[in-house]
């Protein structure tokens, strides 16, 4: 039995349950969560409950399991938290860290208990992948952001991500029919830089396919709906 109850854990069995179903749902072994103070012997005593973790190891397991470390000790799902590491992944991505992006965008996936705020680090790991030219894992994890968050797809980069997919992967009419939507609702809306983005995107997708005539047609109209729009332009 545990030598010693400590304030920063719950109970120490209850620590090791959550400590050995996160490391089996990652596919981890023991000896891939060791480090310097914490051996693979020392891992499995905590998983058992028979050892007190220190607070500086919970902290290192939570960062390695990619959790919060309120979750990993006492089972507590800090919600205003996850909007923060939501934010530090988008921060990632856009400086193309790409590995702090990915752990971050994957830790808010599987811990989140906002469904809005877990679709969004799907949708962030469909752009990751995008990024790194993997459309196949891209489309999984962006229809997956959309199933849990329908609203995405009124998001004009994760439509734009999207319909940049579909084309890779060869589905040129579904991203016409995407770009279509967006440019539809950006008219509708009065949106004129979206309106100019998805004209764009959807006349590439149209010449694609060849129909020159109405991709022409699709720039004429943006470029006379948004002639003088200093906002545009500039």
């Amino acid at each position: 039995m545990p030598r010693q109850i400590a304030s920063h854990i719950d109970n120490p069995l209850d620590l090791g349950l959550r400590l050995r179903e996160l490391r089996t749902e990652r596919g981890l072994r023991l000896s891939d969560l060791a480090f310097p103070g914490c051996s693979i012997g020392y891992l499995s005593h905590i998983e058992r409950g028979t050892r007190v973790p220190s607070l500086q190891v919970v902290h290192e397991l939570a960062a390695r399991l990619g959790v919060s470390e309120s979750w990993l000790a006492k089972g507590i799902r800090d919600e205003s938290s996850e909007h923060d590491v939501l934010a530090a992944a988008e921060a990632a991505l856009r400086f193309d860290d790409l590995y702090t992006a990915e752990r971050l965008y994957r830790r808010t996936a599987d811990a989140a208990r906002d469904l809005r705020v877990r679709a969004q680090a799907r949708a962030g790991l469909g752009q990751l992948a995008f990024r790194l030219d993997d459309a196949q894992t891209a489309l999984a994890e962006l229809d997956a952001a959309r199933e849990l968050d329908p609203g995405l797809e009124h998001d004009d980069a994760f439509s734009e991500t999207l319909g940049r997919v579909y084309g890779d992967l060869g589905d040129v009419e579904s991203a016409v029919a995407l770009f279509r939507r967006r440019l539809a609702a950006a008219n509708e809306d009065g949106n004129a830089l979206g309106a100019v983005r998805f004209s764009v995107l959807l006349a590439n997708a149209l010449i694609d396919l060849s129909a020159f005539a109405e991709a022409s047609r699709v720039l004429s109209d943006v470029l006379t709906e948004t002639r003088g729009d200093d906002a545009v332009l500039l």
